[in-house]
C-alpha cells in the first residue's frame, strides 16, 4: 500500500486531482503553482463538506431518476438506496407527472414499501411550474434552499433551480436527457451520477 492510499480521503483527492490538472497544463510546474491549486482544491473539498453539513432533506425528481420510463420499473438501485438515505435524511419527490398518472405513481412506490419514507410527494402537470413547487415544498417542510439536495436526470429543470436558488444539485445523468450539456441557464452539478448507488457514497463522504 502506497502513501496515497494511506492518506486521508481529502488528500487522496487533492493527490489525484492535482495530477489530473497538471497533466492538461503543461505550464504548471513550479512548486508554487502546484501549491496554488492544491490550496484551490482543498478549499473545493472544504465547501463540499459544508454543504452536506447542513443537508438536511433529499428531494428526487421521480420519472428517469427514480423509476425508469424505458424500462417501466424502479431503478435497480433506487430501492435500497431510498430505504438507506431515509435512516440520515428526510426525503421528497417533486416531479413532472400527467395527472392521470399521479395515482399509479403513489401506488408504484407504496407497492415497493418506500411511500411511508418521503415526507412530500408533489407531482406537477406543468414542467414550467416545478420551481415555483420547489419554493412551495420548502415553505412547508421549513427549510431553506441550501438545507436541501436536488437529484434530477434534467439538468434544465431540477438541477436549475437548484443551482440558481442555492442547492446541493446532484445530474443522475442517464437515459434520454444525459446528452444535455449544463450552460450558463443551468449553471453545473455540484455532483454528477451514473448510478442511484453513487448517492450514499458521496453523501457519506462529505458528511
Amino acid at each position: 500500500m502506497n502513501a496515497v492510499e494511506n492518506a486521508p480521503q481529502s488528500q487522496v483527492e487533492v493527490t489525484r486531482e492535482l495530477a489530473e490538472i497538471a497533466a492538461q497544463m503543461p505550464d504548471v510546474r513550479t512548486p508554487a503553482d502546484l501549491g496554488l491549486l492544491r490550496d484551490a482544491l482543498l478549499a473545493h473539498l472544504t465547501f463540499r463538506k459544508e454543504i452536506f453539513a447542513v443537508a438536511k432533506m433529499i428531494i428526487f425528481d421521480y420519472g428517469r431518476t427514480l423509476y425508469d420510463r424505458e424500462t417501466d420499473d424502479f431503478f435497480p438501485d433506487a430501492i435500497p438506496v431510498v430505504k438507506t438515505l431515509a435512516e440520515q435524511y428526510r426525503l421528497s419527490i417533486v416531479s413532472v407527472s400527467p395527472a392521470d398518472e399521479e395515482e399509479a405513481r403513489i401506488e408504484a412506490l407504496r407497492g415497493q414499501g418506500i411511500l411511508d419514507h418521503f415526507e412530500e410527494i408533489v407531482f406537477t402537470a406543468s414542467g414550467d411550474a416545478k420551481p415555483k413547487e420547489y419554493e412551495a415544498l420548502l415553505r412547508k417542510v421549513d427549510l431553506k434552499a441550501n438545507e436541501v439536495v436536488v437529484v434530477d436526470d434534467y439538468i434544465i429543470r431540477g438541477i436549475a433551480w437548484g443551482n440558481a436558488a442555492g442547492a446541493t444539485t446532484i445530474w443522475f445523468q442517464n437515459g434520454k436527457f444525459a446528452d444535455l450539456t449544463p450552460n450558463d441557464e443551468t449553471g453545473d452539478p455540484d455532483f454528477t451520477i451514473h448510478s442511484l448507488s453513487e448517492l450514499p457514497k458521496i453523501l457519506d463522504q462529505y458528511r
